[in-house]
């Protein structure tokens, strides 16, 4: 099931919504992956700097 409120996000954002196989641990495992780097990729940016918090606030 998708909603119809995710597809149009999706739509916006000019995204594709990928499916994996069922049952299928290693691409699972791939997913899980990048949704552990992704978030800490994007914090690095924000606390590279000492003053950089005072940019980002």
């Amino acid at each position: 099931y998708t909603s119809h409120a995710f597809n149009r996000s999706i739509a916006s954002h000019v995204s594709t919504h990928q499916y994996i196989r069922p049952y299928t641990p290693r691409h699972n495992g791939k997913i899980e992956r990048y949704n552990r780097i992704e978030p800490s990729r994007v914090w690095c940016r924000f606390y590279m700097g000492s003053d950089s918090r005072l940019r980002v606030a």
